[in-house]
């Protein structure tokens, strides 16, 4: 969010790997699997990320991974399918 660290979707092989790094390419690191697309949070402490619905790649769901623990929290929805594309900050 503040251009200090860098979320991407690292593909090795088949499997889909969630990464961070600061902007100069240093301080590499996995935040785990079987994610992508991912989008910040406004204050960078999550991220927002299209996972898989079992071993189904055509229906999925969103996630939201805190980027220090790598634990995640889903995010309910009533829709088979659904991809994340940008996260807001809620209207003042």
């Amino acid at each position: 969010p503040d251009g200090a660290r860098i979320a991407y979707t690292c593909y090795e092989v088949i499997a889909k790997e969630l990464h961070v790094m600061r902007a100069d390419g240093t301080e590499q690191r996995s935040v785990g699997a079987g994610v992508w697309g991912p989008v910040w949070s406004p204050d960078g402490t999550q991220i927002a990320a299209n996972a898989s619905r079992g071993s189904n790649e055509l229906t999925s769901r969103i996630i939201l991974r805190d980027v220090a623990t790598g634990a995640d929290s889903p995010v309910p929805t009533d829709t088979v399918s659904v991809y994340v594309e940008s996260w807001s900050r809620p209207p003042r």
